[in-house]
């Protein structure tokens, strides 16, 4: 979605936390953001293999599961 539908669905929905997951890291910040600016409480941003707990407790674990790529050989 663009910024402004962004804008629209988090003040539609209001929710208590946004953890943006789509795109590459310029575009999980630019989410944050807009998430920040349009009044959610809470913002998780991480890269590949960090680990989102929203419960019990709301936090974000850096580098729990081992990612990466992986080279294939064909023959």
């Amino acid at each position: 979605p663009c910024q402004e539908e962004l804008k629209q669905m988090y003040n539609w929905v209001r929710p208590d936390i946004a953890v943006p997951t789509h795109g590459e890291a310029q575009h999980l910040k630019a989410n944050a953001d807009i998430a920040s600016q349009s009044h959610v409480p809470r913002c998780l941003t991480g890269l590949n293999g960090d680990l989102f707990k929203l419960a019990p407790e709301v936090k974000l674990v850096k580098q729990a599961v081992k990612a990466g790529r992986i080279a294939i050989q064909q023959n």
